[in-house]
């Protein structure tokens, strides 16, 4: 019997300028490792990955590496984090002018393409486009509202007061004083305040 091996394929040697080791853990608890190696064209496939908005695990998992060597890579390499920022960005950016077209409402075309047989028979097709309409959204507005001019919009208002308030023994209500009216009033709110407790 004859035996046939494949013939090997060269591969060239990605030169990298510096090796890590990235250690990963296994399912049955053990730790492994493996060489990451970083390469400077990283950079550009980390743009391209950034746009799409990915987390950093997502990330990770397309360089096939573990979340711990991407933050390395964001630390020890600038053009790396460069990229990863400024793809980022662009991804934000996109969302924003999304928020942004679905608070203040917006229109777009659509096109029909109606098809049938009219009563004698004969075939017919045409096309209409007309221009529809998307309302602004409320819960789109009060969010950028929110984020944007926190000032104004928050649900929640601080206020903080300064200064001081005295009271004087002349400042206390002296019941004697009061008419039937003001002392059945005073007794109401009590009663109320006496309740809500």
């Amino acid at each position: 019997m004859r035996r046939t091996t494949q013939p090997k394929v060269y591969e060239p040697p990605v030169k990298s300028e510096v090796e890590e080791y990235d250690i990963q853990e296994t399912g049955s608890g053990k730790l492994t490792s493996r060489r990451g190696l970083y390469n400077a064209s990283f950079a550009i496939r980390m743009f391209g990955i950034s746009q799409l908005g990915l987390t950093q695990q997502q990330t990770a998992l397309a360089f096939g590496i573990s979340v711990k060597t991407v933050e390395l890579w964001l630390q020890k390499y600038p053009e790396f984090r460069e990229a990863y920022e400024k793809g980022k960005d662009i991804h934000d950016h996109s969302v924003q002018k999304s928020l942004l077209q679905r608070a203040l409402g917006y229109e777009y075309p659509e096109t029909r393409t109606v098809e049938g047989v009219d009563s004698i028979g004969r075939p017919y097709k045409y096309t209409t486009t007309t221009t529809k309409h998307v309302v602004a959204d409320t819960t789109a507005i009060i969010f950028w509202l929110k984020n944007r001019h926190k000032e104004d919009w928050a649900d929640v208002k601080h206020t903080q007061h300064s200064g001081s308030v005295a009271m004087g023994a002349s400042d206390i209500l002296k019941l004697g004083t009061l008419s039937e009216a003001d002392l059945a009033m005073v007794e109401r709110i009590a009663i109320a305040q006496l309740a809500s407790q």
